[in-house]
C-alpha cells in the first residue's frame, strides 16, 4: 500500500479570504502561489484504490 500526499495546505486555503499579508496578496496575484485543499493519494498493492 502506498500514501501520496499530492497537497497539503490549510483549511483556510490561500488566499484567505479578507486577509491583506504579503503570501495572500501574492497568491491573489499569481495563481501558482495560491494553496488548494488538502488531498492524497491512496494505492492498493495493485496500483488501484
Amino acid at each position: 500500500m502506498k500514501l501520496t500526499f499530492l497537497g497539503t495546505g490549510n483549511s483556510a486555503q490561500m488566499p484567505v479570504y479578507n486577509c491583506d499579508c504579503v503570501a495572500c496578496a501574492r497568491a491573489r496575484s499569481d495563481v501558482r502561489h495560491a494553496r488548494l485543499p488538502c488531498s492524497a493519494l491512496l494505492q492498493g498493492n495493485d496500483g488501484q484504490c
